[in-house]
């Protein structure tokens, strides 16, 4: 099961294409591939940078 899947209402997932989005991309400091960002309330909380597992994503929700 997908993270998205487990977390369906509590989290929202969404995908960013920083090639066609490189404002958005310089905007919250990606400058790696892949980056996942955690937010609450528009903030960021938390970010990896490079190949990781769905333990570590997890964790960086706070699960």
């Amino acid at each position: 099961m997908t993270i998205a899947a487990e977390t369906a209402g509590q989290v929202k997932v969404v995908k960013l294409d920083v090639d066609a989005s490189p404002a958005a991309a310089k905007r919250f400091g990606i400058r790696g591939l892949p980056t996942v960002v955690a937010f609450q309330n528009g903030e960021p909380l938390g970010r990896h940078i490079g190949l990781t597992n769905k333990k570590t994503l997890l964790a960086l929700l706070g699960r």
